[in-house]
């Protein structure tokens, strides 16, 4: 139950900070998900950047990263979920770091 409160507090907080701070960072539109809700592909639309998102779990419920991949990884992982799996067991791992949106590795619960 708590969970669902702090997810709708963020939800709020989001929300709050766009109407009254402007534009977001990001703009993330999914195109394709996988069929076990391990990853999801998708383009950030400001810079038409395509990438893969994974959800985690972390101290206040669950949360999202994106990861950046070029437009062959992009087209790849699109036809082979298998692949796409296992890119994202390793963006959970840490391997890819590197490529996340928003820099700096948050401590997951």
């Amino acid at each position: 139950m708590i969970d669902v409160v702090l997810n709708l507090f963020m939800l709020l907080l989001d929300g709050l900070s766009v109407v009254f701070g402007g534009r977001r960072r990001f703009d993330f539109r999914e195109t394709v998900a996988s069929e076990s809700g391990g990853f999801a592909l998708g383009v950030e639309r400001r810079k038409s950047q395509p990438y893969l998102e994974i959800r985690l779990r972390t101290r206040l419920g669950t949360g999202r990263e994106h990861y950046r991949l070029t437009l062959d990884e992009y087209e790849r992982l699109v036809g082979d979920h298998a692949a796409g799996t296992a890119f994202a067991a390793e963006c959970r791992n840490g391997s890819h770091d590197d490529r996340r949106f928003v820099t700096g590795r948050r401590r997951r619960g």
